[in-house]
């Protein structure tokens, strides 16, 4: 069979597969196993070799995802702080009549964005191996489909007559074929089902979205609020002057001087202007 297609380690792992069942069926016939026996040697030595420059690469992919996933973190972050900053500035005021405190990035925001980044690359880091399995399994498939299609092809001809002195020994080899592919099509769903990302990893990323949003809008609420109080205060105070100043110079209706505009009044009902 061919099978170059298949991921180095997939492809050793098949041929040892492949060279265990015949070594299996050699033993059950009482044939002699030892070009099976040589064959899982080769394979296992393969295999062997395959995995460590798998896990070579898999070292060096992961150094490099993790800086990716640190550098991901830092624009999260960046991102999530800077716009929090942004909207709770919507709220200023001229600095000679009120100074209002700086906006601060808050943690919890901060916190929360890298969550998100972090709980993100987990699951990718999950998915990478079952991505590659279904890779392998897709190839293992079409050549299925494909032996399949020529046993078919060959039983078709001869049933409309037209044998040939090689069907036999086709059939037969596409017939074994087929047979080890099913085999090996069944491995690989056993691969990809044992690899499948825990719920725990995919619950992980909805949570940590859910509270980066939570995150996000306590800070910019508390602190817009922050501002506006300050601004209240202002306010007040500077009515209580007027009072005073009024009181002084004798007026006492201090309605017919001001009034709270139709705005104030709106928000002392608990309206939105």
């Amino acid at each position: 069979m061919d099978l170059t297609e298949l991921s180095p380690v997939a492809a050793a792992q098949a041929a040892l597969d492949t060279a265990t069942r015949a070594l299996k069926a050699g033993l059950r016939k009482g044939e002699d196993v030892t070009a099976a026996r040589e064959a899982i040697d080769a394979a296992t030595t393969a295999l062997t070799a395959a995995m460590a420059v798998r896990d070579m690469e898999a070292r060096a992919t992961k150094l490099a995802a993790e800086q990716a996933e640190d550098a991901a973190v830092d624009a999260a972050v960046e991102a999530a702080t800077s716009e929090v900053i942004e909207i709770v500035q919507r709220i200023d005021a001229a600095p000679d009549l009120v100074e209002l405190p700086e906006v601060y990035p808050t943690p919890a925001v901060a916190q929360a964005a890298e969550n998100v980044v972090r709980a993100a690359a987990a699951l990718e880091r999950a998915q990478a191996p079952i991505l590659e399995a279904e890779a392998d399994r897709a190839v293992l498939a079409r050549r299925l489909a494909e032996t399949e299609a020529v046993e078919a092809e060959i039983r078709e001809r001869r049933r409309g007559g037209d044998a040939r002195a090689t069907d036999a020994a086709e059939l037969h080899l596409a017939a074994t074929d087929a047979a080890d592919l099913r085999a090996m099509v069944a491995e690989a769903d056993q691969r990809i089902a044992a690899l499948q990302p825990s719920r725990h990893l995919l619950e992980q990323v909805e949570h940590t979205r859910a509270a980066l949003a939570v995150a996000r809008r306590q800070a910019i609420v508390t602190q817009q609020v922050d501002r506006l109080r300050l601004l209240e205060a202002a306010l007040i105070a500077a009515h209580r002057a007027l009072g005073t100043t009024t009181a002084e110079l004798g007026m006492w209706n201090l309605g017919s001087v001001y009034l709270p505009s139709d705005e104030i009044r709106r928000l002392a009902a608990g309206g939105r202007l």
